[in-house]
């Protein structure tokens, strides 16, 4: 299985070829370090490995081994929505992206021009629900399976080597949203939130709405540039990863996305946010507290 939950207040030690990796279970959205699985004989998505390390970092070796150089990682991850893209433009983009994801007909098109570039991790979105997806996309090869959430059945998204992403609109209705977190999902995608233009007030209130929704990894489809100080606001609101629209930007805007990316400072946790400003306690007014002292002079003469 690609996570294992349902396990509270529990804490496992294993010991692995690369040191003790130390596996914190307490909350259902937590995946279990790939070293892990590997042991066990279990494998799990790259796509799931590659977010773990957006949000643990690469594991790093306890006790007196040899220390080896920590690898430097992105603090986020880069797909690219590649809708009818052409071989070429997947060659290029898959050189700065972690992932591909390629709508069902844009993989089952009559040429071979929109077939993923060898060795690249990719996923397969469906529009809607056509039949057991998990194991439509392990058949033909893909890592992930992204889809809506009308009309998909429970048992057709058995835990496994593929991860699950579910698809959803900002505007997606509160009621359902606090339910997010209950489903059998391992990530979460977030559709471009309205309105058009660059990125806003109005699109971090949209995005922070669904993110204190859940836990799961989340990520933000995205059809324009993205400045550093943008995707760092992104990266501390809890966002792992963007997923950008190969048919609206061309792979140089990506590769340029890419390098803001690879700039990003690390990540910070919950306890570096930055509070919200405290406001003072009101105090009752004085005139109010003298008549509290009379109506209990009364009572006392009564």
């Amino acid at each position: 299985m690609g996570t294992l939950r349902g396990v509270s207040a529990l804490h496992t030690i294993y010991r692995g070829t690369e040191g003790i990796a130390r596996l914190n279970l307490c909350t259902p959205s937590h995946t279990i370090n790939a070293s892990f699985l590997a042991a066990i004989g279990t494998t799990m998505s790259k796509l799931l490995e590659r977010l773990e390390q957006v949000n643990k970092g690469p594991v790093r070796a306890l006790g007196f081994a040899p220390r080896r150089e920590a690898e430097t990682l992105p603090t986020m991850a880069l797909l690219a929505w590649a809708d009818g893209a052409k071989k070429q433009n997947l060659s290029k983009v898959s050189s700065h992206t972690d992932a591909m994801v390629l709508p069902l007909s844009t993989l089952e098109s009559s040429t071979s021009e929109s077939a993923p570039p060898e060795g690249s991790i990719w996923g397969i979105a469906f529009d809607e629900a056509e039949g057991n997806l998990v194991e439509i996309a392990r058949e033909k090869g893909g890592d992930f399976v992204a889809f809506n959430l009308d009309g998909v059945l429970v048992d057709h998204l058995n835990e496994g080597d593929v991860a699950r992403v579910l698809r959803i609109p900002a505007d997606l209705d509160e009621s359902l949203m606090r339910g997010l977190e209950d489903l059998p999902v391992d990530v979460i995608l977030l559709k471009r939130p309205e309105p058009q233009g660059p990125l806003s007030l109005t699109h971090l209130l949209a995005i922070s709405n669904v993110r204190s929704a859940m836990s799961r990894y989340m990520l933000l489809e995205w059809d324009a540039g993205l400045s550093s100080h943008e995707l760092e606001q992104l990266s501390d609101m809890g966002i792992d990863g963007i997923v950008a629209d190969l048919g609206k930007m061309s792979p140089t805007a990506i590769g340029k996305l890419k390098q803001n990316i690879d700039k990003l400072p690390p990540r910070k946790t919950r306890n570096e946010q930055k509070l919200g400003p405290t406001l003072p306690r009101a105090q009752e007014p004085a005139s109010s507290h003298h008549h509290h002292e009379e109506d209990e002079e009364l009572e006392e003469e009564f």
